[in-house]
């Protein structure tokens, strides 16, 4: 894929990403949750080794204890395979935990093929930020962080 398609690609997602901003998911009756999006590039890096190398848009994604994060994947390096692999974020251990421990800020693990939508864990504090990984196929591509705003 030339240079030109993939900043085309790029612009759209982004585009897209600025009018889903205040998406938001119903709950129950006149009750919202706010999804905040985010978006992997996965693209190629013109080496062998690495291959592809990803990064994360916004990189530093801050959201609030009662929003949900979705993160979307543009795979322009072909590792997953026509979207057949899952992506997977992993939380890094040096993160300071939530109350009860955890070093994930999430209420359930993050993998999709092409999204994944997760809530904040409760039991973690605003002010808290967490570097996490992005892998696919057992390679590491990125580490962004998440922050809990207040």
């Amino acid at each position: 894929m030339n240079r030109v398609m993939r900043l085309l690609i790029a612009a759209l997602t982004i585009g897209s990403l600025a009018s889903c901003g205040t998406q938001q998911d119903r709950l129950g009756v006149g009750a919202t949750r706010k999804i905040v999006p985010a978006v992997i590039f996965i693209t190629p890096t013109g080496v062998d080794s690495p291959k592809c190398a990803a990064t994360s848009f916004p990189y530093s994604i801050q959201v609030k204890k009662n929003e949900d994060v979705e993160w979307s994947v543009v795979d322009l390096c072909g590792i997953t395979v026509g979207y057949t692999k899952d992506f997977e974020l992993k939380w890094k251990a040096s993160n300071k935990p939530c109350q009860g421990g955890s070093t994930s800020p999430l209420d359930s693990p993050a993998t999709g093929k092409l999204h994944a939508k997760r809530k904040i864990n409760q039991s973690c504090n605003a002010g808290m930020v967490f570097e996490y990984e992005i892998w696919v196929d057992g390679v590491k591509l990125a580490d962004p962080e998440l922050e809990i705003a207040n």
